[in-house]
């Protein structure tokens, strides 16, 4: 199998590029990337978040829901995901696929916002949203208030393509990186993020 062939798999994988792209078109800079995450990326976002049975998880900006589909095959219920997606057609799609799932059409922004000062509480927030096409200051508000949602025990993980942190460093937060991803397309680090307890 070449490596293209591996990055589109098969259907419906395909057809979630042609989704992924048409919703990239329509807002390049929501949607951030021009398609789907690869196989090798989906397993390292899931593992990073080490999530432990019954926790709830959020997940921000999912698209088609590969991510999804692998926190799924490590144990997570369906029932306990919380998908955050923008995108209508997207969002869509994934209550036809998730039916069990609480699919949230909303601004990740604001209500990881809302959430955190609820007082909400999940074990994970696994996050596929482009951050750097957002100003730095809006990026630190969501990890404070992913990190306030999963508390110390918790984590947030987040993937990007580019060379350093999509986060800064902040008081009373641990950053690690995994190394990069050359077998998506185009290659990329996971990072997690944690409280310090």
């Amino acid at each position: 199998m070449t490596f293209i062939e591996e990055q589109l798999g098969t259907p419906p994988r395909g057809r979630d590029w042609i989704r992924f792209l048409k919703s990239w078109l329509r807002a390049p800079l929501r949607t951030g990337a021009i398609a789907p995450s690869g196989a090798m990326l989906c397993d390292a976002m899931a593992f990073s978040a080490a999530i432990k049975p019954g926790e709830t998880v959020i997940e921000l900006g999912p698209g088609t829901g590969v991510v999804t589909q692998e926190l799924l095959m490590r144990g997570v219920w369906e029932g306990n995901l919380v998908l955050v997606e923008a995108d209508p057609d997207l969002a869509r799609l994934l209550r036809q696929r998730f039916p069990e799932a609480s699919v949230i059409e909303a601004d990740a922004f604001a209500i990881m916002s809302r959430w955190a000062d609820s007082g909400m509480t999940a074990g994970a927030v696994v996050s596929s949203l482009p951050l750097f096409v957002y100003p730095r200051q809006k990026r630190q508000e969501l990890a404070r208030a992913a990190l306030r949602i999963t508390g110390p025990a918790g984590r947030m993980v987040q993937f990007t393509y580019g060379p350093v942190s999509p986060i800064s460093r902040q008081p009373g937060m641990r950053a690690y990186a995994s190394r990069r991803i050359w077998q998506n397309l185009p290659p990329a680090v996971v990072w997690t993020y944690q409280g310090e307890p």
